[in-house]
């Protein structure tokens, strides 16, 4: 008993959680690779949502920002960090005989992760606000600034308030992240294609006969 508990211990400590369980099946792993599947696609179909509903609360956005607006825009914002973190960031990491990244989703994934942090930060700034005041137009100003500080081109023309800079800031470091995701994604189809490509499969039914 003692012995036994030592190494429970010591797997614990070792991170061996699952060193003891028995080995899935084929079909087991298939359906958890699926469910998996099924859920990134609803978490797509949820940040789809949250888009369209920031962008409705940006139009009707109001300086100073309210104590309502600002709750609106944490949710977005955890929600934002938290599907580019555990839906785009990690899944190429995520490998096993039953999962392989797939990049066209990557990227579709990443696209829309990015669309929702110019999104969500437009939101931002439409609150705190940016300047030169005197030069904005509409409200579409502010997602043109999030734009440009997403994609880190820094035109000049507008910048932070002083209440937005932190967010700023964290937006262009995110962005050049999503950059390096859909540069992965691209790796992915291109090895995906050459894996499939008619020559290599010639040369496998060559193989065989």
């Amino acid at each position: 008993m003692a012995e036994q508990k030592r190494s429970s211990w010591k797997r614990w400590l070792l991170g061996q959680k699952h060193q003891n369980l028995p080995p899935r099946t084929a079909w087991q792993s298939e359906h958890l690779a699926h469910a998996r599947s099924d859920r990134r696609r609803f978490y797509s179909r949820l940040t789809c949502a949250i888009i369209l509903t920031v962008i409705v609360a940006t139009l009707n956005s109001q300086q100073p920002a309210t104590a309502l607006e600002l709750l609106v825009f944490s949710i977005a914002l955890a929600w934002a960090i938290w599907f580019f973190l555990f839906v785009v960031i990690l899944i190429p990491f995520r490998t096993s005989p039953s999962f392989a990244p797939n990049g066209q989703r990557l990227a579709l994934d990443a696209l829309l992760s990015g669309l929702n942090w110019i999104i969500v930060c437009g939101f931002f700034y439409a609150l705190i606000g940016i300047y030169p005041t005197e030069r904005l137009h509409s409200v579409y100003d502010y997602f043109y600034f999030s734009t440009v500080t997403f994609s880190t081109l820094g035109y000049g023309d507008f910048s932070p308030e002083p209440g937005a800079r932190a967010i700023a800031s964290i937006q262009a470091i995110v962005g050049n992240l999503h950059l390096g995701v859909l540069v992965a994604a691209a790796f992915l189809v291109a090895g995906s294609i050459s894996r499939h490509s008619p020559d290599d499969e010639a040369r496998n039914r060559s193989e065989k006969n």
